[in-house]
């Protein structure tokens, strides 16, 4: 979040709109990418008189920062983590399979085209809110070069503990931390990543960009006023024609009215968050009651699982 901060003087007038000049010369897909997070921001009421649009100001958040016309709190993202951290610590993450998730198998094609050996050309997949799912061993055991991200770094120790991995290179930058990792027994050809750190602050700069992202458990764990900035997010470091094999879940109201997570996310919802960017393709809707029966415990009447194909146009 931004507070208002309150300067008057002409000095810092002309500071302010150097700066915002120097910014907006800058890439508009590169600065979105920065500011995607950002939950609420407070324009000083002076700047379109000094003839800067509101529109223009809120882009050029980031110059205005220097300029000292917005001040930075903490990110509300790290609170955000602690109830994750917590679950993780007290090995409460029943989201976590043991399996490859079947969804994955099925339709691995679709995600990775034809690519289901070592010998085609390996894809960049992005595996975001990863945890520690085995499915990131079975995309890489095919020879593609895997990203996952996870803002609890616990995640990332069970991982590569469990995964018989081990860290070849350690980088930090921007907050974030990524580990190079390879399997002890050296027999994949491809390392792959495991980034520690705010996924809502992901950006080309720090972990490239991809053409494929498997979406299981991820979009389902954001609290639904977050979805358009976790999709945003998203789609900043996919490049035109980038696939996403995406399962969301449509269940009632649990017991106490607990909406989740795992949260429902409708085809309507889907439509209103990816139609804009994405091609979109309902692959299967599948009744997960009769295999799964811990959602009839949790109070559910129904537990569809639903998984869509979707493919980024620009």
């Amino acid at each position: 979040c931004f507070d208002q901060c309150c300067c008057n003087s002409q000095s810092h007038s002309k500071s302010m709109m150097k700066s915002v000049s120097s910014l907006l010369s800058k890439s508009f897909a590169e600065f979105r990418a920065h500011s995607v997070l950002r939950r609420s921001i407070h324009i000083h009421p002076r700047l379109p008189s000094a003839g800067l649009t509101r529109g223009a100001a809120v882009l050029a958040v980031g110059a205005l920062t220097t300029a000292g016309w917005i001040v930075m709190k903490e990110p509300v993202r790290n609170e955000d983590m602690q109830p994750w951290e917590r679950r993780w610590t007290g090995g409460e993450i029943a989201f976590h399979l043991q399996d490859v998730h079947h969804s994955l198998v099925k339709f691995f094609k679709h995600l990775a085209g034809d690519n289901n050996s070592v010998t085609d050309a390996p894809r960049r997949i992005l595996v975001p809110l990863c945890g520690k799912t085995v499915d990131m061993t079975f995309m890489q055991s095919r020879g593609h070069k895997v990203t996952g991200i996870d803002g609890v770094r616990l995640a990332a120790e069970q991982y590569i503990t469990e995964q018989g991995m081990k860290v070849i290179q350690t980088t930090k930058q921007d907050g974030f931390e990524v580990l190079e990792l390879q399997h002890g027994n050296g027999h994949t050809s491809f390392p792959m990543r495991f980034v520690v750190g705010d996924f809502f602050r992901i950006r080309p700069s720090v972990i490239g960009t991809f053409e494929a992202c498997w979406d299981r458990g991820s979009l389902v764990a954001i609290d639904p006023p977050s979805r358009k900035e976790y999709v945003a997010a998203i789609t900043a470091v996919l490049e035109k024609g980038a696939r996403i094999l995406l399962v969301v879940v449509e269940h009632p109201p649990m017991q106490g009215g607990k909406l989740g997570p795992p949260f429902t996310v409708t085809g309507e919802e889907v439509e209103a968050l990816y139609g804009k960017d994405y091609q979109i393709e309902l692959l299967q809707r599948e009744d997960r009651m009769g295999v799964e029966p811990r959602w009839r415990q949790a109070g559910c009447d129904y537990y569809n699982e639903v998984t869509y194909l979707l493919t980024k146009r620009r």
